[in-house]
């Protein structure tokens, strides 16, 4: 017997094996044994007719199927083992950790090894990357705080769990909070790790934008105007994507969600505005499928600045309404409007940084691309043009405003 295997699609594996003739005839000669006592032929005895006549009377293919299943079940078995085998062999080799590349580019950082698996989030979700770069970066040392909602699903769900740990046996320590006190839940970590033999060198406060600009803002502004070093990471979908799409304080004015059915009338919460005014923590805007560089940098500068940090991260979702296949170009495109800026703000050197262009021209097609946007205009055609205009337009003054920040800077 020999095997072969291929691995199709949709994580599937097509596995042919190959019998020997001689292995053939004797399974053929054991089905007959096994199963000659349920056929009859005239003139013998019920399980007495010699094999050939069995074949004659009903056919050389009578004992096929039960040859064919004894055999397939004692060697799949053993294709199994061998298998196994194999892949513990796999599990032993030593991956390589020495790389002449940079971390500071995806190049480089592709040879480090992600503490963040398969997880059951949707297909095309734009929150888990940001999770398993930060688990690539600081995985080893790290502990989350992890908000309910989508990232506390895919991150915890019972019996499955897509955090994982080296051969050392090191890896992310992770817990769930609440909504309302996830920022306060990381903040006590933080605090209580200082009392244990070994403080975790790097704590993550990680959740969507319905914790962060809604339900659990008060936290958070508490901890970005403390001093503690913790790291928030708000994976901005601008719906509360877990409950099924509803508006938050994130949606931005324009798009249809639920509770807001007639295009939300009020614009986005400028929360990365907020934190910079406050002068006191690391604030980034990143978009991975936009530029990998600028945020694996803001990653880097946010671990390493001496204090609270926050990093809002663009997250398209399925709430969207676009196709999931492309979510790191709609994340381009995202910034490439003007729609979502990159920037960098460090308060200890006052540097604040606008990492990208912004041509308005093409905001439009950016909404036109997405039903939360585009379905207004089917149902609400005479306000449409004049909310999405708006829509435009706050983005345009959110940008204005960490403008006159830098101004204000330069001029100070």
């Amino acid at each position: 017997m020999k095997y072969t295997h291929q691995t199709g699609k949709k994580s599937t594996v097509k596995l042919t094996i190959e019998f020997s003739e001689e292995e053939w005839q004797d399974a053929i000669n054991k089905a007959y044994v096994k199963t000659r006592g349920k056929y009859a032929v005239p003139g013998f005895r019920k399980g007495k007719a010699p094999k050939p006549v069995l074949e004659n009377y009903y056919g050389k293919a009578v004992f096929y199927d039960e040859a064919f299943n004894n055999l397939y079940a004692s060697h799949y078995y053993e294709i199994l083992e061998k298998e196994k085998k194999n892949y513990l062999a796999v599990q032993k080799i030593e991956a390589e950790k020495i790389t002449p590349f940079s971390t500071d580019l995806p190049k480089g950082l592709q040879f480090k090894d992600s503490y963040f698996g398969y997880s059951g989030a949707c297909a095309g979700c734009g929150e888990t990357p940001y999770i398993k770069l930060a688990t690539m970066l600081f995985g080893k040392n790290m502990v989350i705080a992890n908000a309910t909602g989508c990232s506390s699903i895919y991150g915890g769900s019972f019996p499955s769990c897509p955090y994982l740990k080296d051969e050392e046996g090191a890896g992310p320590a992770w817990a769930n909070s609440l909504f309302e006190d996830n920022a306060e839940f990381g903040l006590g970590i933080k605090l209580g790790s200082k009392f244990t033999a070994k403080e975790k060198e790097s704590v993550w406060i990680i959740g969507g934008d319905g914790w962060a600009y809604d339900i659990g803002y008060g936290g958070l502004d508490h901890i970005l105007n403390g001093k503690e070093n913790v790291n928030v990471l708000v994976l901005d979908t601008e719906v509360y994507s877990n409950t099924g799409g509803q508006a938050s304080k994130s949606t931005p004015r324009g798009a249809m969600v639920k509770f807001a059915n007639s295009g939300k009338q009020t614009k986005k919460k400028d929360l990365v505005s907020i934190a910079i005014s406050s002068k006191n923590c690391y604030v980034a805007q990143v978009s991975l499928g936009a530029n990998m560089n600028q945020c694996i940098k803001a990653f880097k500068e946010a671990e390493n600045f001496d204090g609270p940090s926050l990093i809002v991260a663009y997250a398209p979702c399925v709430n969207h309404g676009f196709d999931m296949t492309t979510t790191p170009n709609e994340m381009k495109k995202a910034v490439e409007c003007g729609y979502w800026s990159l920037l960098r703000y460090n308060p200890t050197t006052n540097d604040l940084h606008i990492d990208s262009t912004s041509d308005f021209e093409k905001y439009e097609d950016y909404l036109n691309g997405e039903s939360r946007f585009s379905a207004i205009k089917e149902l609400k055609a005479e306000t449409a043009g004049i909310l999405l205009e708006k829509s435009k337009q706050d983005a345009k003054n959110r940008l204005e405003t960490i403008k006159s920040f830098i101004k204000s800077n330069e001029n100070a």
